[in-house]
């Protein structure tokens, strides 16, 4: 019941910019994106926010991420999996998730994929399919939203 009310209650990105994604003369400032991230979090129980640093100008450095909620509850030992994997271990493999990482907006005008990283990061969320569920049991999916935010703005 719980998991079903998360659902209903998963906010678009629109709904904290105030705009579509790609609306004509419309960017949400960094401080929005952060502020959508964080709302996510808070309605799904897939989605983990963690604030890694701050840029030169003091903004919030994040990494989101999105995996079935199962894989977020075990997310520590699935990282210490994953540094013996990177560390040669093969046999520790097993049934570790693949982990794919997505960076946005390494450039200030690269305004394009911190937008749609948002939307991705909510598609993530809030899918109820089968094949979208199994695929997030089986990964661990890494955003930065932007490697950049002081050139977000």
């Amino acid at each position: 019941m719980l998991a079903l009310l998360l659902l209903l209650l998963q906010s678009p990105p629109e709904e904290t910019f105030g705009h579509k994604i790609g609306a004509d003369e419309k960017l949400p400032s960094w401080e929005k994106v952060v502020s959508f991230y964080r709302r996510l979090e808070k309605e799904s129980d897939r989605v983990r926010v963690e604030e890694k640093g701050t840029s030169t100008e003091g903004r919030h450095m994040l990494l989101v991420t999105v995996t079935s909620a199962a894989n977020l509850k075990r997310i520590d030992a699935i990282q210490a999996t994953q540094r013996k994997i990177a560390a040669g271990d093969d046999k520790e493999a097993g049934d570790a998730p693949a982990v794919v990482m997505f960076i946005a907006t390494q450039h200030s005008t690269e305004v394009a994929s911190t937008q749609t990283l948002c939307e991705f990061a909510h598609a993530l969320a809030a899918v109820k399919d089968k094949a979208t569920l199994e695929l997030l049991d089986h990964a661990i999916v890494l955003l930065v939203a932007s490697a950049n935010p002081d050139g977000v703005d």
